[in-house]
């Protein structure tokens, strides 16, 4: 095989490689965006655990916080939401933070 055909092969092979291995990190770093999820107390008791839409993942704590609280029902005494981030494939390498606020129960009676 003459030299000049043989590196092209070379250049060509690296090229794949190199477009495989970036498309692979790609979808890898896709699969750990963090998601939102949320709940709320009722007085019978605490709701299934729901996803936050419309949120950013790198959205701070007070605008999760009061999209959470438009999202809660009038009667809910307080509300959790976590971020939860997980390598597909890996779920020992699942990332939870969670977080819990209660509504202001001065002034209620009963």
């Amino acid at each position: 095989m003459p030299e000049h055909l043989l590196f092209a092969v070379l250049a060509i092979a690296a090229l794949a490689w190199c477009l495989t291995y970036a498309a692979r990190e790609q979808h890898r770093d896709r699969g750990t965006e963090p998601t939102w999820l949320w709940r709320q107390a009722l007085p019978d008791g605490w709701s299934n655990w729901a996803d936050l839409h419309n949120v950013s993942p790198t959205a701070d704590y007070e605008t999760v916080l009061a999209t959470v609280r438009r999202a809660a029902q009038p009667s809910a005494i307080a509300v959790q939401f976590a971020t939860v981030a997980s390598t597909p494939g890996a779920p020992e390498h699942t990332r939870v933070v969670f977080t819990s606020a209660v509504r202001d129960l001065a002034g209620r009676h009963g």
